[in-house]
């Protein structure tokens, strides 16, 4: 008999999805993977609501789940745009139907024949139509914390060992979305510490043992009129009166070898031509 997510093509997309650093992009990975494995109908994402999930909103209570990324392909649906994240199913309480059963419990669910177990099935109609012969459902769990669930609805039947690779590719789709959530974190962080350096009243820089420049404050070009390419790497040093540049660098070494800090002064050039 031929069934859904066979391990090997599994085992390929939790590769593919943990190269990934953005959290869009590890969610549309996932489930389009999913969808695009023999007999899936319908792959989806929700997620519980946080600050980082852009679709999320501050009336979205904590025992909520949003639904975040769909991928799928209807055979008997014409018109239906499965991608599409609002409607009916854009947002599930925990403990409502299965996926919120999942979310709440915390535990898989599996279904291995809808039309025996309807009771779980909140559109039989559409099951019906598109042919839905199994489901099943796992939470997204990264350090105990619960992220969300992943749901498969598959025209192909689903049975233990099937439900057991989609649980073992949930543990690396989570630790995927967390660690993309994380980069992107540390992202915003950075941009946001930029722009704070931005924003003081002074020209402030940081450089690279070596004496190439890892940063230069927007001070910095605005004083010297550099532009950050003519500053990037050694370039910052053009600014520098050309006979201040020597022991510039020679106490700039001294500091580096000792570990000492120390101070120096040198003229630096204004942008129009100055030396200050």
């Amino acid at each position: 008999m031929v069934t859904s997510l066979a391990p090997e093509p599994l085992l390929a997309l939790a590769v593919t999805v943990t190269s990934e650093q953005q959290v869009d992009s590890v969610l549309q990975s996932i489930v389009q993977g999913l969808a695009s494995q023999s007999g899936v109908a319908l792959a989806r994402i929700w997620l519980v609501p946080s600050p980082d999930f852009s679709d999320s909103t501050v009336s979205d209570p904590p025992d909520c789940l949003c639904l975040a990324a769909s991928a799928g392909t209807p055979i008997k649906s014409p018109g239906e745009d499965w991608c599409f994240l609002h409607g009916y199913f854009a947002r599930v309480p925990f403990n409502v139907g299965k996926v919120g059963q999942v979310a709440a419990n915390r535990h898989p669910i599996l279904v291995e024949d809808v039309s025996a177990q309807n009771d779980w099935i909140v559109r039989p109609d559409w099951a019906r139509r598109e042919e839905i012969r199994s489901f099943a459902g796992h939470p997204l769990m990264f350090r105990d914390k619960l992220l969300g669930v992943i749901a498969v609805f598959s025209r192909q039947p689903l049975g233990q060992q099937e439900f057991t690779w989609l649980g073992l590719f949930a543990n690396q789709a989570a630790v995927a979305i967390a660690n993309a959530r994380a980069e992107e974190a540390l992202q915003s962080s950075e941009r946001n510490l930029s722009a704070i350096i931005d924003t003081i009243p002074t020209l402030a820089w940081c450089n690279l043992p070596d004496g190439s420049n890892e940063f230069l404050n927007k001070g910095w070009h605005e004083y010297t009129g550099l532009s950050p390419e003519e500053s990037h790497g050694w370039g910052w040093q053009v600014a520098f009166h050309r006979e201040d540049l020597p022991p510039l660098m020679e106490k700039w070494q001294k500091m580096l070898v000792s570990g000492e800090p120390d101070e120096i002064e040198a003229r630096l050039r204004r942008h129009d031509g100055v030396y200050r």
